[in-house]
């Protein structure tokens, strides 16, 4: 029975998720995760016995969720196992939750797990203390769990915790059934890259620096997020990037053909049948290469990236090292099924804040299940200009594009002022309302009782007072040369 179908009433008057768009139901869902950090995990091992506990969620990119992990826990023997999971979350300040089912992996790409590390993550890892084992980013034990979802659902809550407490307790009363929030799904089709559509962003999202724009609009080559800005165009020429993997007796080799900017053209040389589409930004081409005859033959030709589908994404790193860009491709297989969204992430590192050296780009990773290819390009590109208030840009060493150095040291001064008198304020309103809220509460005081050490604030203009005839009396007596007051 579908979602749609389901009998029971409070579903019916919750589910709204043939009302609203896609677009709409991921929205939602990014708002309920960036609330709930931890979610539980379910995996069945293999008596058939569920077990769940908590994960902290490492990222959700592209709605692949990824957890670290010890690949010597027990969640990694059951998910090898049984790939079928459940992730829950829960805000428990608003009653939202999320329900996410899909196909976990777990895989110790070393690029992968650099980008979710975090330094209280070693907490979860002992130091063995044998040199290896330092429970580091590098150490043997870390892998990554990646889920891919095939349907999440969520439900949002659309009142605050007092009108739902009204909304149940009338329903409670009336006989009508309590709808306080939405229940939305999300289906595989919908949750693909592919399907992914521009975000709007609040201003509150503009000020954090994993801040992530995605557009559906041509493909510019420039990127910007709140002032900083990266143009690419420099880039809009055709790069190759290949890797070797022995499997004996054969080997394979992968290749990825790029351009950032534009769309490849065709492969001299090459039959139709073994080249990508039209319209492709970047081709993954695998050949298993033989020492007898035939020497080598093309076993895969799988498009990354298309101009139809490219919905381009991009995220700068942590410390400002660069940023990641990501261009969608079409599913592949295009027939026959399994068919998986492709697409193709770049980890652009600028070589002045990341301290490495400019090179060429190199693969780093492709998942068959996720249909990811991951690469690293330090380039120069990668490094970000910023928009002064002027509308001037400066390139990240502080220096505007015309050599001036930024003066709005000199404009901050004025400003500074008012905001410590304007938090001044502020604290003195927090210090009356807190203290009659709490003579209020705990005396059940009223009137003058319920301002915050009464007596003293009462003797406040007596106190000036004094003060002030004391100045005024040194001031009249200061041309006397003796230490006493004239009567």
């Amino acid at each position: 029975m579908s979602h749609s179908e389901a009998q029971d009433a409070y579903t019916r008057a919750s589910d709204n998720t043939n009302k609203v768009s896609t677009q709409d139901k991921l929205d939602g869902l990014e708002v309920i995760l960036k609330t709930t950090k931890f979610g539980m995990m379910t995996t069945r091992d293999i008596q058939g016995c569920l077990h769940s506990r908590a994960m902290a969620l490492s990222s959700h990119e592209g709605l692949h969720f990824q957890f670290l992990t010890d690949c010597d826990s027990h969640k990694v023997d059951e998910l090898d196992n049984d790939q079928h999971v459940n992730v829950s979350f829960l805000d428990p300040s608003t009653t939202n939750w999320v329900s996410v089912c899909g196909i976990a992996r777990t895989h110790k790409n070393k690029e992968v797990i650099s980008k979710l590390w975090n330094p209280l993550t070693k907490a979860w890892f002992s130091d063995l203390g044998d040199g290896i084992h330092k429970g580091d980013e590098n150490d043997p034990r870390v892998a990554v769990i990646e889920i891919v979802p095939d349907e999440i659902r969520y439900w949002q809550a659309q009142k605050g915790k007092l009108a739902q407490t009204i909304d149940i307790a009338t329903s409670a009363l009336t006989g009508k059934i309590s709808s306080a929030g939405e229940l939305r799904t999300i289906t595989k089709d919908e949750a693909s890259p592919s399907m992914l559509q521009p975000r709007i962003r609040t201003l509150l999202c503009a000020l954090f620096i994993f801040s992530t724009h995605s557009f559906a609009a041509p493909w510019n080559c420039k990127a910007e997020i709140g002032k900083e800005h990266w143009d690419f165009t420099g880039l809009n020429a055709e790069k190759t990037a290949t890797r070797t993997r022995s499997s004996p007796p054969t080997t394979y080799e992968e290749e990825v053909r790029f351009n950032l900017c534009d769309v490849l053209g065709p492969r001299e040389g090459r039959d139709k049948g073994d080249q990508c589409p039209e319209g492709t930004l970047a081709c993954l081409t695998e050949t298993n290469k033989k020492e007898i005859e035939p020497p080598e033959r093309i076993t895969a030709v799988i498009p990354l990236a298309s101009s139809s589908t490219l919905n381009v994404q991009y995220k700068t790193l942590s410390g400002g090292k660069g940023l990641t860009l990501t261009l969608h491709g079409p599913s592949w297989p295009a027939e026959g099924s399994p068919s998986t969204p492709q697409s193709i992430r770049f980890t652009l590192y600028c070589p002045s804040s990341s301290g490495k050296s400019e090179g060429e780009p190199s693969i780093t990773g492709y998942s068959s299940q996720t249909g990811i290819l991951e690469m690293d390009w330090v380039v120069g590109a990668a490094c970000p200009t910023v928009a002064n208030n002027d509308g001037d840009k400066k390139d990240d060493k502080g220096g505007n594009k015309d050599g001036d150095k930024d003066n709005g040291s000199d404009k901050s001064t004025g400003s500074g002022i008012g905001w410590f008198f304007f938090l001044l304020l502020l604290a003195f309103v927090a210090y009356f309302g807190l203290g009659a809220y709490y003579n209020y509460n705990n005396y059940g005081a009223t009137g003058w009782d319920l301002v915050p050490h009464r007596d003293f604030w009462r003797d406040v203009p007596y106190l000036l007072q004094d003060l002030l005839s004391h100045l005024f009396s040194s001031f009249r007596s200061g041309g006397s040369r003796s230490g006493y007051v004239s009567v």
